[in-house]
């Protein structure tokens, strides 16, 4: 019985420690914690989409306009605690006060530098991902870019962008190709169609 009774107050703790805190949700992945509430001041951290961390309760006096994940926002720094104890700025309008679900992307772009992409790629990699996407547990998109490296938005099948992606890197290095894009990897280039058809396995 005894044993019941501290469980209970254990819980009960556990319970009252939790109500105590503001919980807030990263809604983009890689979010900069920052030491001042500025977007030059030093990146101390980064969160994961979804990643908790605890509201301290201070916002910043200045408000400024950042684009997030295809629209222009605006709003304030939160004064925040990651889950290691590091306290730091955080803009805003990129945190959500409701737990944040977390989809999973795999994006197959082809890209030129020259303004013109082949035909025939175009066709390869159409009938790849239409016909071979059924048996996958994370739904494979496609894109097929001359310009707009910089931000490359990665959409579900409802038309939400649920991630962004720069290239830039890749495209002025290797003028044209094939970039394969998953959530939380590392850019994957590739110069063509047969090289990503037969390393990914995705075709």
């Amino acid at each position: 019985m005894k044993n019941i009774l501290f469980a209970l107050l254990v819980i009960l703790g556990l319970n009252n420690l939790e109500a105590q805190y503001n919980y807030l949700y990263s809604e983009v992945d890689k979010l900069s914690v920052r030491r001042s509430p500025s977007l030059d001041a030093k990146r101390i951290a980064s969160l994961d989409e979804g990643e908790r961390v605890i509201d301290l309760g201070q916002t910043s006096r200045n408000v400024i306009s950042v684009k997030l994940r295809g629209e222009r926002t605006q709003g304030p720094f939160y004064l925040i605690r990651t889950r290691k104890g590091i306290e730091g700025w955080v803009y805003s309008r990129a945190l959500s006060n409701r737990r944040v679900y977390v989809e999973d992307y795999t994006c197959i772009v082809v890209f030129s530098k020259y303004g013109r992409i082949d035909y025939e790629l175009k066709e390869d990699v159409w009938y790849c991902v239409n016909y071979n996407n059924e048996d996958r547990d994370v739904n494979v998109s496609y894109k097929f870019l001359t310009r707009g490296f910089r931000e490359v938005n990665i959409e579900n099948n409802y038309g939400e962008i649920i991630g962004v992606e720069n290239i830039s890197r890749i495209v002025d290095k290797y003028k044209s190709g094939i970039v394969l894009l998953r959530k939380g990897e590392k850019q994957q280039y590739h110069p063509n169609y047969f090289s990503l058809a037969c390393g990914e396995g995705l075709c």
